[in-house]
C-alpha cells in the first residue's frame, strides 16, 4: 500500500530514500494513486513508447510543455 504523504517535505524524504526508484503515493482526500518520477525518467520512458514523430502536441501536451 502506498504511503500516504500530506506535506512537501514527506513526499522529498520519500523521494530520496527511494534511490530513484518511482514513488508510488495516495492522495488521502481522492485516494488516487499516483506515482513520482524524476522527468528525466518520464522524458526516458516516454521516448521508449513513443517515437517524438509519431505523436502530434495534441495527442501529448506534456511535450508540449519541455
Amino acid at each position: 500500500m502506498a504511503p500516504k504523504l500530506t506535506n512537501p517535505d514527506e513526499i522529498r524524504d520519500a523521494l530520496a530514500k527511494s534511490g530513484g526508484d518511482p514513488v508510488e503515493i495516495e492522495d488521502d482526500q481522492t485516494h488516487t494513486y499516483y506515482v513520482l518520477i524524476s522527468r528525466d525518467q518520464f522524458r526516458d520512458m516516454q521516448h521508449k513508447v513513443v517515437r517524438d514523430d509519431d505523436v502530434s502536441d495534441v495527442e501529448m501536451p506534456v511535450r508540449a510543455a519541455w
